[in-house]
């Protein structure tokens, strides 16, 4: 009866402990929130990716909602630091911190600001001609700076030379 007793003890125990560890697990994390340096306006679907600093692996990553906040979750324990990222600024690398579940379960990284960046390219050229007519339903509308046996005659000249 008395082992019966302590067995049954035991799993509950045993039980608790899991159902306790399952509940850091889900409510455990990393968050923040990701804004514009200049205006302060929170940056939508920016790249937010956890990187182990030991071997430079990628463990977690989301993309911002539209507020600008993200929510890493079940990470486990180690050091990591964070990258954030987004086209036409400046890619952020935090610093490595700690992380561990069971002495700090949420870890707010505050507002994370992103610098705008100048996209360097090359030159581009737009070239396109206009046709040299228009057709609607009940008319022909003739470009003449398009024809080039009309530069330099008057109006009754290109009249002459269109079909």
């Amino acid at each position: 009866m008395n082992n019966k007793s302590t067995i049954l003890r035991f799993l509950i125990l045993l039980c608790v402990g899991f159902i306790q560890t399952e509940d850091i697990k889900s409510n455990s994390g990393i968050t923040g929130m990701v804004i514009q340096l200049d205006s302060k306006k929170p940056l939508q679907f920016a790249t937010v990716t956890l990187i182990r600093t030991k071997d430079g692996k990628v463990e977690s990553g989301k993309l911002t909602n539209e507020n600008g906040e993200f929510f890493l979750q079940v990470i486990p324990k180690g050091e990591y630091h964070l990258e954030i990222g987004f086209i036409g600024f400046s890619p952020f690398i935090g610093k490595p911190f700690q992380y561990n579940p069971s002495v700090n379960s949420n870890i707010d990284m505050g507002n994370i600001s992103l610098k705008l960046k100048a996209l360097k390219g090359d030159i581009i050229e737009v070239n396109a001609e206009r046709s040299l007519y228009n057709v609607t339903v009940d008319k022909k509308i003739y470009v003449i700076d398009q024809m080039k046996t009309a530069s330099g005659g008057t109006c009754c000249d290109v009249m002459n030379k269109v079909p």
